[in-house]
């Protein structure tokens, strides 16, 4: 029943996760042929510093509530969570307001140190910083209440919430982002404001789903406290924030790492006498090639969100052998799915940048970038994973050393890097960090638990085998067929390439994976019954 449940929430949370960076991912398609490489580079010295102040803001409260309320309601005391949760709200609400305030004061200090050249003004990053900045009135507290549903492991209301508000944003920046541009003629920078502005809209959206399921579930009624631990507030915001500080590192992660993109790209390329558009180069990183990666990585994001409460629900209970079968599970699965994902991207990454965006003089330099960053997505979901279950058993400390000492990294190698490898440098440098903190996380978790990672060695290195034999097909296929379909010449050939190598990589992971055993090994028999698939016990 616990399996069963931990499999149904995992899947409702990287559904609606998968659904909201896949909108997201489609998304930029149109955004991109609305205001391109240049509106792109805006659009990302907005959301930068704002994804930074959010995390700041929610002070990683809302998954601590995850956690906090899990850990209460498994010994019965719901009173002591729905307490914090009350408390919480107001809390959150004035972080909202607070860092709404400081983002859009603070938003012409920043501004000069991100330009470089004539394309932008100081005062054109001010403005898109500030239109996104609205969005904090309402997230944080949008945040808490979805981690007090993900305590009572009612995932629903989250995955729901999640796919609304990045359905809303989407919408309204693409619609409102196009009526500035056709209907009004305004300037590129009035629309990469409105598209910025989305992210409020969207927060409102989500925010009403939440509320609708709050109604309709009654959580903060139903279900009488069979024992009361009657913890002062005070006491409960020091064991929420001991659980939260970890997750606003987390939190922080991809976006500190961009953030030191941020300030050293472009005057580090000018400063090495890089002869073509840095800004264009920024935002093939930062936004469009990143959204392509990251998609594989939401399936470890759901993972993460679901595992806080179920690891912690185990490890408070003494179930060691639950945790690390916990452990297990999260670990295969990510490694299963995401490992041929981001190695199929990375070598169909010329037909990928072509068929999603467009061929033009930078076109080889993009694509370079996407080829070398795509095996990023499988370091970022092992960190997401690894610490969600550091924070499941009580080592958020570690959390914290593992992502200060791959940012370290980072800011160390990310200026030479620049300077050896122009646009590649950037890319190296964050993946050295990132492997940094998951080794760092992985030796954690054994020294911790005990966990023995052999087993899960075994069967990587048996899909990096299947995944080779992949590559090498995918690599074949691809180059012949760019022959006859040259993917610079059209969009619809690019399309034909990219998709056709994707078909069959895809087929023969599966029939491989599937033929030998590894599929059910990884998903279990019952998962290949459902899906109607063979089994070794067929």
């Amino acid at each position: 029943m616990a399996d069963s449940r931990l499999l149904r929430g995992t899947f409702l949370l990287t559904a609606a996760t998968f659904i909201a960076k896949f909108l997201g991912m489609i998304s930029v398609f149109p955004l991109h042929a609305l205001i391109g490489e240049q509106g792109g580079a805006l659009y990302s010295y907005a959301y930068i510093p704002y994804s930074i102040t959010l995390s700041i803001a929610t002070l990683g409260i809302p998954l601590a509530v995850s956690k906090f309320v899990s850990k209460y309601n498994a010994i019965g005391d719901y009173e002591t969570g729905r307490r914090l949760f009350r408390s919480g709200l107001k809390v959150m609400g004035l972080m909202g307001l607070l860092s709404f305030v400081a983002l859009y004061m603070l938003a012409p200090w920043i501004a000069p140190l991100v330009i470089n050249g004539d394309t932008f003004s100081a005062d054109d990053v001010t403005y898109v910083i500030r239109m996104v900045s609205v969005a904090l009135i309402i997230v944080p507290a949008m945040s808490l209440v979805r981690g007090f549903f993900q305590g009572y492991q009612s995932m629903g209301p989250s995955a729901a919430s999640t796919a609304m508000e990045q359905l809303v944003r989407v919408i309204f920046m693409l619609v409102g982002a196009y009526i500035a541009l056709f209907w009004f003629n305004s300037s590129l920078v009035t629309a990469v404001g409105v598209a910025t502005f989305a992210a409020f809209i969207g927060a409102i959206g989500g925010l009403f789903t939440l509320v609708y399921f709050w109604k309709k579930r009654r959580l903060g009624s139903i279900k009488k406290s069979t024992s009361a631990a009657k913890v002062p507030l005070d006491e409960m915001y020091k064991e929420l924030i001991r659980y939260a500080i970890p997750f606003v590192f987390v939190g922080l992660a991809v976006p500190l790492f961009q953030l030191v993109d941020m300030f050293t790209f472009n005057r580090t390329l000018a400063a090495a006498n890089y002869e073509g558009d840095s800004n264009a180069l920024f935002s093939a990183f930062t936004l469009y090639n990143h959204k392509l990666i990251m998609i594989p990585v939401s399936l470890a994001t759901g993972f993460a969100l679901n595992l806080i409460p179920t690891v912690t629900s185990a490890f408070t209970a003494n179930k060691l052998k639950d945790v690390q079968r916990y452990m297990t599970q999260a670990f295969q699965v990510i490694l299963f799915l995401i490992t041929p994902a981001s190695l199929g991207l990375s070598v169909l990454a010329e037909s990928a940048y072509a068929s999603f965006f467009d061929v033009n003089e930078q076109f080889d330099s993009y694509a370079q970038i996407l080829r070398w960053y795509a095996p990023a997505a499988l370091l970022y979901a092992l960190y997401t994973v690894s610490t969600a279950l550091l924070q499941g058993i009580n080592r958020q400390k570690v959390a914290m050393l593992s992502l200060a000492i791959g940012f370290i990294i980072k800011c160390i190698l990310n200026v030479p890097f620049l300077y050896w490898f122009d646009a590649i440098g950037s890319v190296l440098a964050t993946m050295i960090g990132f492997s940094s903190a998951v080794f760092f996380n992985l030796y954690a978790i054994h020294r911790s638990t005990g966990y023995r990672f052999r087993q899960l060695v075994k069967r990587f290195i048996l899909i990096l085998v299947i995944c080779s034999i992949m590559v090498i097909a995918v690599v074949l296929w691809s180059s012949a067929l760019a022959v006859w379909f040259p993917i610079e010449s059209s969009r619809l050939n690019a399309i034909i390439v990219l998709g056709s190598g994707v078909a069959i990589g895809a087929l023969l992971y599966f029939l491989i994976s599937l033929r030998i055993g590894l599929m059910e090994k990884v998903l279990g028999s019952q998962i290949l019954k459902k899906l109607r698939l063979p089994t070794r016990g067929a």
